[in-house]
């Protein structure tokens, strides 16, 4: 069976002369040591492919990327089918994990992780605090503690199909990696 490896973003770095292209791999390179993930990634002539599902660390992977483009001052524009603009707020974004949407930059903020694993240790049964861990791991490609914390929702209510479809999502992804034979 053909691998389905999801959707293919594009990002079209525009470096404004070859010192910027030079810091344009660099970026490259460093996305590729601080993020984990198995999504396709090719990066060739100024334009960065992805191909994944999102919540294989590609999402993750890219945002890095062009947070470091930013903080070197080089251009960069997105064309992505899991990113979209969230109404009334310009520039922030939407990240489709699932069926849903979720706010990119709350899932990059630490203090909220930290906030739902406080929440989880006071409240054991907060379903809606592992829902959030899970989503949050999920899109920074940690599928063993978003697995977890998803399982630990729909342990407390396993009605919740929301928990449930992303288990599975996640378990058929994982076990397409396998090796056949």
């Amino acid at each position: 069976m053909a691998k389905d490896y999801g959707t293919t973003c594009r990002v079209q770095v525009i470096p404004q002369d070859e010192l910027q292209a030079g810091a344009a791999k660099f970026c490259f390179r460093t996305a590729g040591n601080k993020v984990n993930t198995s999504a396709v990634i090719e990066y060739d002539d100024d334009v960065l492919l992805l191909r994944g599902l999102g919540f294989d660390g590609r999402c993750s992977f890219c945002r890095y990327f062009r947070l470091e483009l930013k903080q070197h001052g080089i251009l960069a524009k997105a064309d992505c089918p899991f990113e979209v603009a969230a109404p009334g707020t310009g520039n922030n974004c939407q990240v489709q994990i699932g069926s849903r949407f979720f706010d990119q930059s709350y899932l990059e903020d630490e203090q909220n992780y930290k906030h739902y694993l406080d929440r989880t240790r006071e409240y054991p049964q907060d379903r809606e605090a592992f829902l959030a861990l899970g989503v949050i791991d999920e899109y920074h490609g940690r599928f063993a503690d978003a697995m977890s914390f998803y399982w630990k929702a729909y342990e407390i209510d396993n009605s919740d199909l929301f928990a449930k479809t992303r288990l599975t999502e996640i378990l058929e992804f994982l076990i397409d990696l396998l090796p056949e034979g």
